[in-house]
């Protein structure tokens, strides 16, 4: 990141405009960060006035600062590529904005993105295995849209397809066979995940990890899939496997400075203890996991510690003003963020945590009468900011506070209704 961002404006005094677009694209693909975005995004914009044919690059880095600005400039892009006949960027353009429209839970718009993306792609002449992408993309939306059943049994089908494909990447194929097939079969491990199929999960992520093996991927792009396999583990019972491999997983994204992942490998690592009943290992666990997940700006990560967090001092240190605190911060944090849902990474999952924080430890678990009152009962993580992380997810303290008035109030009503051995997830 830091090379491509000292090479630009070198580049761009030679007008230099692909080969900059194309430099800046890598760069921000392998760090997708707002702080890669707002580095990037100056020169970005100065290439895109150039030539709007960039417009499609401008948008892909303007959408981790604003979304809405880069779905705007996608939607022109997209018009304006296929008035006049520009069926390439048109298919890149397409599958964009169906990424942008799954994200934020339009999945029947995203289908419909995929659908066209195809089109664009035949139109486009574009390769066989370019052409297979579309397909795993479009099966990748149908999996959020809760059709895993249908999901698996396309992969399948698809995989027959290709096996039956060249090995080499075509001139007429823009993505390379090994991405396509370590995106179908991990379409696949996450359809099998979702139906509860343990052990094909696992043989599907064997197969990836082959695959990253066999291209010398980095070390971390391969720890990062194996990682993905301790939760078939665990759900099978072998959790002496599982912790073994988050414990090499770990030590790789040490040696590589994946701060996102150890954050992510620390938070499993105190599941894995919490499950095998080690529950002080747990808390120093996620407590370290925290310290990670601020270190990477993961705002879902952090929130997703506070709740974990939270669940581990109500069952193993029994000390109910602090479980109360986590668990309302991961609910403060998911509600000021937008998250939807109703399972436990949710604003929702985590007011039902603080509900049964209540109504185990009665008056023992007084709500913070404020957001200081809040952050002071968790001030003592080493490495976190809770003030400041709350200032940036809204600097508008009355309406933070609000949030938090909010939350509070739906969990005493949710405490009411709760059975007495109503637990934590």
């Amino acid at each position: 990141m830091r090379a491509g961002l000292a090479a630009v404006p070198y580049l761009l005094r030679q007008q230099h405009w692909n080969r900059t677009a194309a430099l800046l694209e890598g760069a921000f693909i392998q760090d997708p960060s707002r702080a890669s975005a707002a580095a990037m995004l100056p020169a970005i914009t100065r290439i895109a006035d150039h030539d709007p044919r960039y417009a499609g690059v401008l948008a892909l880095t303007l959408r981790a600062l604003d979304p809405v600005a880069a779905e705007t400039r996608l939607r022109a892009h997209l018009e304006a590529t296929v008035a006049r006949g520009d069926y390439r960027a048109a298919s890149a353009t397409a599958d964009r904005l169906a990424d942008l429209c799954r994200d934020s839970g339009r999945l029947a718009e995203a289908l419909t993105l995929t659908d066209r993306q195809a089109d664009y792609t035949r139109q486009a002449g574009f390769g066989p295995w370019t052409q297979l992408s579309d397909q795993v993309q479009r099966l990748q939306v149908l999996n959020a849209m809760g059709h895993a059943g249908q999901v698996l049994g396309d992969v399948r089908r698809l995989r027959r397809h290709m096996d039956a494909l060249p090995d080499r990447q075509g001139p007429d194929d823009i993505i390379p066979p090994w991405n396509v097939r370590e995106l179908l079969l991990d379409t696949g491990r996450a359809a099998a995940l979702e139906l509860g199929r343990w052990q094909d999960a696992l043989d599907l992520g064997a197969e990836i990890t082959a695959s990253k093996h066999a291209r010398r991927a980095p070390a971390n792009g391969t720890a990062r899939t194996r990682y993905n396999d301790h939760g078939p583990l665990l759900r099978l019972g072998r959790t002496g496997q599982a912790l073994n491999l988050l414990l090499e997983c770990r030590q790789v994204f040490h040696d590589t400075g994946d701060i996102e992942m150890l954050g992510k490998t620390l938070t499993a690592l105190a599941d894995t203890e919490d499950k095998r009943g080690h529950g002080d290992a747990a808390l120093r666990l996620q407590r370290d996991a925290l310290r990670y997940t601020y270190l990477a700006a993961d705002v879902t990560g952090i929130a997703i510690s506070y709740h974990n967090l939270g669940n581990y001092l109500h069952r193993h240190a029994r000390q109910p003003a602090a479980a109360l605190a986590a668990h309302l911060t991961a609910a403060l944090i998911y509600a000021l963020t937008g998250m939807g849902g109703t399972g436990p990474g949710s604003a929702a999952g985590s007011v039902r945590a603080a509900a049964t924080d209540l109504r185990v430890f009665g008056t023992a678990a007084e709500p913070p009468a404020d957001i200081a009152d809040l952050c002071h009962r968790l001030a003592d993580i080493e490495g976190t900011d809770l003030p400041a992380l709350i200032r940036q997810l809204e600097p508008d303290a009355e309406t933070a506070e609000q949030t938090l008035c909010d939350l509070i109030a739906q969990a005493r009503r949710l405490a009411e209704e709760l059975p007495d051995d109503d637990g934590h997830g």
